[in-house]
């Protein structure tokens, strides 16, 4: 079967069309999945704060139990006569433990929070890129549309006149 020039013109310019869609939908899939891969590092860093959280709740409260069961221990042992330096060297020993456990996660603590703010930002930074390329993309889709229209109607009106042309040309010659 032998296709006509306007039909070659037809397909060539429905090709085109298609790959300009497909190309858009490729750009809005990557969009997508970065801002997916965003949102589950943001996940993450949360779960990451929470888990620090409750380890430092944890060992505050594990600290606070060994202490009172140290004093404890301590009375009994002593039957009460060494309590007010007991309690006293307990307070010093609660504080350089508290000391000690505040320069350990301190660090850890702001980073992490440095990290989410900056994902956060890194985010609301993207979504405004994105949302700016999905304008500036339907626009262009809508103008490359409508020219391929133009274009299309023009190479077929040609193609036509062309074959027109042609059969008056070399119909008195048959």
């Amino acid at each position: 079967m032998e296709m006509k020039p306007y039909e070659l013109v037809d397909a060539f310019w429905k090709n085109w069309g298609q790959s300009l869609s497909m190309m858009s939908s490729a750009g809005k899939q990557m969009e997508q999945m970065t801002m997916e891969a965003l949102k589950q590092q943001q996940e993450t860093l949360h779960k990451v704060v929470e888990g620090m959280q409750t380890m430092e709740q944890e060992f505050k409260r594990y600290m606070a139990q060994a202490s009172t069961q140290y004093v404890d221990y301590m009375k009994q042992l002593t039957g009460g006569q060494f309590v007010p330096q007991l309690e006293e060297w307990q307070s010093k020993w609660n504080e350089l433990l508290q000391q000690m456990q505040q320069f350990s996660t301190s660090p850890t603590k702001t980073s992490l929070s440095l990290l989410s703010q900056t994902s956060e930002q890194l985010e609301e930074a993207l979504k405004q890129v994105v949302q700016q390329q999905q304008q500036q993309r339907e626009e262009l889709q809508g103008q490359m549309t409508s020219f391929l229209h133009e274009l299309k109607a023009m190479q077929l009106d040609l193609a036509k006149r062309f074959e027109e042309n042609s059969k008056a040309v070399f119909a008195p010659m048959k």
